[in-house]
């Protein structure tokens, strides 16, 4: 016996799917070369991450204010602002300074561009070319850390 006033099959899957949706964490990534934008979104399509990207640091900072996301795997090298330099701002405003930021990069001259990298407050620093099962691991873990279901 159905009752009135309560949803239907259809209705509640559709309110489930929008609740799973709601728990997605949202992972913001950072890169001025698009087609590594599209890997990583490639990389990331199994996962339950709703994956946002931005080729260069003033339109990461913009989403950032707007609509803060639960991680930010950023790139260093990349023209106008580095990625230094956003992790840094991230790091200053409250609004912004309990997002884990993971770099993923190229530049690794040495141990001190890690250590200058941590500690700016990165929460991890991967390096290219990187295994893709790490990269998930890393990315499930640092939202993990930080109370982000996953």
């Amino acid at each position: 016996m159905a009752m009135t006033g309560f949803m239907n099959d259809g209705e509640l899957e559709d309110a489930l799917s929008a609740l799973d949706k709601a728990r997605q964490p949202t992972v913001l990534v950072v890169d001025d070369i698009s087609d590594n934008l599209e890997l990583i979104v490639d990389i990331f399509e199994e996962e339950p991450w709703t994956v946002v990207t931005a080729q260069n640091a003033r339109t990461a900072w913009d989403i950032v204010k707007q609509d803060p996301p639960d991680l930010v795997l950023l790139d260093i090298q990349m023209p106008d602002v580095d990625g230094h330099e956003l992790c840094r701002a991230m790091k200053q405003h409250p609004f912004a300074a309990e997002i884990p930021v993971i770099f993923l990069t190229a530049e690794r001259l040495s141990s001190g561009d890690v250590v200058a990298g941590l500690e700016l407050g990165a929460d991890d620093y991967i390096c290219k070319p990187f295994d893709k099962a790490e990269l998930c691991a890393r990315v499930r873990n640092a939202l993990r850390r930080h109370s982000v279901g996953t």
